[in-house]
């Protein structure tokens, strides 16, 4: 979380803009973590569904609003392929 911070705070101090960040995470427990902090609320949280965890995690992410699931495939694809990848809430309300 203190990374995610770190990069956010330097992407404000150097554009003077709020950062979009990204983070594709294979844990659910560390982006629910990030999840309930909410001076990380601009970052956009993936759950990679080829890594270490289980089909209840992943349905337990989709559930969430706020974690998409990406797949492998999704990821080899440039980023403009991954907008429509399971939308959350906060993407829908932002």
């Amino acid at each position: 979380s203190q990374t995610l911070r770190n990069l956010l705070q330097q992407v404000q101090q150097e554009t003077g803009k709020t950062a979009r960040i990204w983070f594709v995470e294979d844990r659910l427990k560390t982006l629910l973590t990030v999840q309930s902090q909410p001076d990380l609320s601009t970052v956009t949280l993936f759950l990679a569904d080829w890594g270490y965890n289980t089909a209840a995690e992943r349905q337990q992410a989709q559930a969430s609003g706020d974690i998409r699931l990406l797949s492998l495939d999704t990821f080899a694809q440039p980023f403009g392929e991954w907008v429509g990848v399971g939308v959350g809430e906060r993407e829908k309300a932002g």
